[in-house]
């Protein structure tokens, strides 16, 4: 009973020490893992990264027309003029994603390291409850011993 409640204890505080490091050290050592779960979370609920990519690329393509167009325009402007002009780029701006899929994926992520920081909080508090049992047991069984010791020594 002793070796299961030892080795119990010494099971809930590494689980203990494994959450608490994630819920703490989540944004630096464990982006991708909590990244993935926010973002799988959200794709469950209809919020995917592949509509908001497809509203980006939309987005991105109306400017580069724009530009085009307004490239077109400088051209017959500057059509007697020496000044060069350089061509539209198509750069991709992100504009929803970084705007509000982003921020979501880290409030998500931030709910996740809240719930991962209580996890841990109930594994070390399961983990001192088993070793109060531990050293409850461990102090009844050098007691008894003690007894027996005790009543060894006393005349009769």
């Amino acid at each position: 009973m002793n070796t299961i409640l030892k080795y119990a204890t010494i099971v809930l505080y590494a689980v203990f020490l494994f959450t608490f490091l994630i819920s703490v050290f989540g944004k630096n050592r464990t982006v991708g893992i909590l990244n993935l779960a926010a973002e799988k979370t959200l794709a469950k609920t209809g919020f995917s990264k592949s509509s908001i990519d497809t509203l980006d690329n939309k987005i991105d393509e109306s400017i580069y027309t724009l530009d085009t167009y307004s490239y077109q325009i400088s051209k017959i402007r500057n059509f007697f003029s020496d000044k060069e002009l350089t061509p539209p780029v198509k750069i991709k701006h992100e504009y929803i994603a970084g705007s509000l899929y982003y921020p979501v994926v880290s409030a998500v992520i931030l709910i996740y390291r809240i719930f991962l920081f209580g996890v841990s909080l109930v594994f070390l508090l399961s983990a001192i409850i088993f070793n109060l049992l531990y050293k409850l047991s461990s102090f009844n069984e050098r007691l008894k011993i003690l007894e027996v010791k005790m009543k060894q020594l006393q005349p009769v």
